[in-house]
């Protein structure tokens, strides 16, 4: 069944019935009216009732034959449009499953492909010490990781040349 966040009274579903009949409302008008109808048997009746009427008059001007049963043809098209809605709600659903999935996956696969990791580098002689963060991940320039690693190594090596700087 549909949902429809604001919920139509009978006597604006009855005035949306020949805008059904006739194709002609909106798809929300149409959500709402279809929803209304589902759960109100007296506005089903009266959909019943017009549509065969307003239908008959239709094929008699168009020099059809009438329909045999017209309130199967009422019930039919208004479930091949729930069925239609429901299809699109699982669709989407189905589509944004692939897109958490594959999310996922690819986070996986970029977290098991790249580690960082600290390396100090100490010597007796304390100008040869280094420290460096480095990065075994996605090689592009641009990555925000590696400019990261770039200016905390830049920092670093900074840091230990004040420290020499300030013993002397």
């Amino acid at each position: 069944m549909l949902r429809k966040k604001e919920e139509l009274t009978c006597k604006q579903a009855q005035k949306m019935i020949d805008g059904f009949v006739s194709n002609s409302l909106s798809e929300e008008d149409r959500d709402a009216f279809i929803f209304h109808v589902h759960k109100c048997h007296e506005c089903m009746d009266e959909l019943k009732i017009n549509y065969s009427i307003l239908t008959a008059l239709k094929q008699l001007d168009e020099g059809e034959d009438l329909s045999d049963n017209y309130d199967r043809e009422v019930e039919q098209k208004i479930n091949s449009y729930v069925d239609k809605k429901h299809f699109h709600k699982i669709a989407f659903v189905v589509s944004m499953i692939a897109v958490f999935v594959f999310s996922v996956s690819m986070g996986m696969f970029l977290t098991s492909t790249s580690t960082v990791y600290n390396d100090v580098v100490y010597s007796s002689n304390e100008e040869n010490t280094t420290v460096s963060l480095n990065y075994d991940g996605v090689p592009d320039e641009m990555d925000p990781v590696d400019k990261a690693i770039a200016e905390y190594n830049a920092d670093a090596i900074n840091y230990i040349h004040t420290l020499d700087d300030g013993e002397e």
